[in-house]
């Protein structure tokens, strides 16, 4: 029934994007926006990325580009997360690897897939937390009302970076299932 329901009832809110066919992504680690889009501001801001590549998810608050290995989620018309894909360990074997610009301190970091944990870490910085499941790492970096985790996977290499709010570390009961006994909130944004 919620099958029919989304195909007859809800729109995609992508259905009349164009896309810009010479957009190269850009994520600013520093203002934590992708094409200068913030998380909370309107998802139509982001319409030069064209209709979402997956109408279903798009109607239930995912926009899917698997060509360009972005999954903007988004809730009453708000962006809320944005999760950059390297390596497509966690998500549809679909997703291409991420190509776009990640830039921090206004200079492009050099995400590529297979890049290793030591790698990021030198780039970003020390996380807020390391959280370990199986052999997978999550490195978690916050930034007030911002939380970026990054992860890898058993063979310590980046799988995604997924930018959100609220943090997901902001909730004691989540810390606790991380393993977590840092205080919250964390004494000053770092990266």
């Amino acid at each position: 029934m919620e099958f029919l329901r989304l195909f007859f009832f809800v729109r995609d809110p992508t259905n009349d994007w164009v896309a810009d066919g010479k957009l190269t992504p850009c994520f600013d680690g520093d203002s934590h926006t992708l094409m200068s889009v913030r998380l909370g501001e309107p998802l139509e801001k982001l319409s030069m990325f064209g209709p979402s590549e997956n109408s279903i998810e798009a109607k239930k608050g995912e926009l899917r580009y698997y060509s360009r290995g972005i999954i903007i989620d988004f809730d009453d018309g708000l962006t809320n997360t944005y999760i950059f894909i390297w390596d497509n360990c966690y998500f549809e074997p679909k997703f291409k690897p991420f190509k776009g610009k990640f830039l921090l301190k206004g200079k492009p970091v050099p995400l590529l897939p297979g890049i290793r944990e030591n790698k990021v870490v030198a780039a970003f910085g020390e996380p807020y937390w390391r959280e370990l499941c199986d052999e997978e790492a999550t490195l978690y970096y916050e930034f007030g009302d911002i939380e970026w985790q990054v992860d890898f996977n058993s063979r310590g290499t980046l799988c995604s970076v997924i930018v959100t709010t609220p943090p997901l570390l902001a909730d004691e009961t989540a810390r606790e299932r991380a393993g977590c006994g840092l205080p919250w909130p964390p004494p000053q944004p770092r990266v």
